[in-house]
């Protein structure tokens, strides 16, 4: 093979797989110098380079010019096993660094096929991820052709192959959704101080601005829902509850449990537990459907809350009046 066809070669490779020309190079020649040192069982000192520009090769042993069919055709095979080998490494690791980079982020994708379960994704190029099962909100489709938009959970390696994991389940799933959607999340002027999920259910959020100018929940909100639908389409129509944040506990509290109206709380912040006092009428819509709604204001807040009516709570106190009373006679 002449020079020209050498660089020709150096060149195509350089662009199919998006590494640098001199990077290949560089593989060529230390995998031609690893199998030469072994065709010739490092007897002497072999030294061997290609120039960068012309492709030309020239090897040396003990400082004296070596012809290069001594190499035979042992070496040049050796050497491109090597070359290969390292060739992949280089890959990995510039596909490794590309995405490390965007790891925590959204990222878009085209649904590939499934396998056992997970959903490939090409992100384009090289790069293959995967959305495990546990990671897809339930009752979702993923079809081949389709694009998906997804949380990029993890960037790792694994053997000669970056492992990019996806997650659309993830509560920051939400979170990078809203700063996509919402320029004030965006750009920090509303800060998100808690996500709870089940996901293609529902999703509890609680927003917070220092900016007395801004509404924190109409902003996320939009005219006439603008904003937030396009986050509610996305999850495949999940319901979102934007909630203010409040510095008090029972306010918070009060405020998760929204839509729902609340008499009175009372809480324990030692035991971190809180009793939440409602109508009977707002009962149900406090605990929500299949305890829902609270067990979600539970997780925002982290308060254990009791639910209950005011004759419930007038029966507590009537009980617990009697065991006092019990207690002192």
């Amino acid at each position: 093979m002449n020079q020209g066809e050498f660089m020709r070669l150096v060149d195509v490779a350089a662009r199919e797989r998006g590494l640098d020309k001199k990077i290949i190079i560089d593989h060529i020649e230390r995998a031609l110098i690893q199998a030469a040192q072994k065709r010739f069982d490092a007897v002497g000192d072999f030294t061997l380079t290609i120039d960068r520009e012309t492709g030309e090769i020239r090897a040396f042993e003990d400082d004296k010019p070596v012809e290069l069919e001594r190499l035979g055709r042992i070496v040049a095979n050796v050497a491109k096993q090597v070359f290969v080998q390292a060739l992949k490494e280089s890959e990995r690791d510039m596909l490794y660094e590309d995405f490390f980079t965007r790891e925590h982020t959204l990222v878009s994708g085209t649904v590939m096929r499934e396998e056992r379960g997970m959903v490939i994704v090409s992100l384009g190029g090289r790069a293959e991820a995967i959305l495990p099962k546990e990671e897809q909100i339930p009752g979702e489709v993923y079809r081949p052709g389709s694009v998906v938009r997804a949380y990029l959970l993890t960037v790792g390696k694994k053997g000669q192959r970056v492992r990019l994991v996806l997650s659309r389940t993830h509560g920051n799933f939400v979170r990078e959704l809203f700063k996509a959607e919402i320029p004030e999340v965006a750009d920090g002027l509303i800060e998100i101080k808690g996500i709870v999920r089940e996901p293609g259910r529902r999703t509890k959020i609680a927003v917070a601005t220092q900016d007395a100018r801004i509404d924190p929940v109409g902003s996320c909100v939009g005219m006439r829902g603008s904003r937030i639908t396009k986050v509610t389409d996305e999850l495949g129509g999940e319901k979102i509850d934007i909630i203010p944040w409040a510095e008090d506990p029972a306010q918070f509290i009060e405020n998760s449990l929204k839509p729902a109206r609340v008499q009175r709380i009372s809480y324990d912040t030692f035991r971190d537990r809180a009793r939440v006092v409602v109508s009977q009428d707002q009962l149900p819509l406090a605990i929500g459907k299949a305890g829902q709604n609270v067990r979600l204001s539970a997780r925002l807040t982290r308060y254990k809350i009791d639910v209950m009516s005011e004759e419930a709570a007038a029966l507590a106190r009537v009980k617990g009046t009697e065991e006092l009373q019990k207690l002192i006679a």
